[in-house]
């Protein structure tokens, strides 16, 4: 990304895959600026293509900012999560923009092992992914490969003790009966006495001799039909006599 206008940014990528990218911020005065838009205008950005391995990054100002240095002396270039960064006007004359960058712009590596597959690694020595994690190739199409845990299971696969259980019992208890932790998961179940699935985003536990209400109201439903079936024809051959 790039705060300046009067800027030319490229980026190089020389290994892993080749390429050049770049782009032009521009603005003839402050007032032109668009807050929060990094689109051209005080602020442009270009990304950054899965599997580059090294790059060169630059900057150039165009005039030497000669027809802007009332409101930008100078221009930035930095890299970072687009998301985390919101371009404001003020920036173009900020002397502590650097900072501001380093403190609220976090840069995100999308790192992989090695450059072989999960199915070369497994037979290697040094291969990486500890107890109860399971290895994912990478989709850079350079190779290499990333631990995951397990479900049910957390921690760093990378590191001793590696992916350990989560006890899903003793942190929020999804049962609405009786909790059962056991490795990579949990099951419930009811007490005596009681049946259901157990879950609290189930049908949970109910007494066995117990009715559901829905039970219930057909049972009512059905005895009260009844009773006026028996009524009017009472009251037919009441009339009829």
């Amino acid at each position: 990304m790039v705060v300046g206008c009067d800027d030319l940014a490229l980026i190089l990528g020389y290994e892993g895959r080749n390429f050049t990218s770049g782009c032009i911020s521009l603005c003839a005065k402050k007032e032109d600026i668009i807050e929060g838009y990094c689109s051209g205008i005080g602020c442009c950005q270009t990304s950054i293509p899965t599997g580059l391995k090294s790059f060169v990054s630059l900057t150039r100002s165009l005039n030497n900012h000669t027809n802007v240095s009332s409101f930008n002396p100078c221009g930035y270039l930095f890299l970072g999560e687009p998301d985390k960064f919101i371009f404001k006007s003020s920036d173009l004359s900020n002397s502590s923009f650097r900072n501001k960058v380093i403190e609220e712009v976090p840069v995100v590596i999308d790192w992989v092992i090695g450059n072989g597959s999960c199915t070369v690694a497994k037979k290697s020595a040094d291969y990486a992914c500890g107890e109860n994690s399971v290895c994912v190739d990478s989709k850079t199409g350079l190779g290499g490969y990333r631990c995951n845990c397990k479900p049910g299971y957390q921690g760093n696969p990378y590191i001793s003790p590696g992916c350990i259980d989560i006890n899903e019992c003793e942190n929020e208890n999804p049962c609405d009966g009786i909790c059962n932790n056991f490795p990579g998961g949990y099951s419930c179940t009811c007490p005596h006495g009681q049946i259901g699935d157990g879950k609290k985003d189930g049908h949970g536990c109910i007494p066995k001799n117990s009715k559901s209400p829905i039970l219930q109201l057909s049972i009512s439903l059905c005895f009260g039909f009844l009773a006026l079936v028996i009524s009017v024809t009472w009251i037919y051959l009441g009339i009829k006599r």
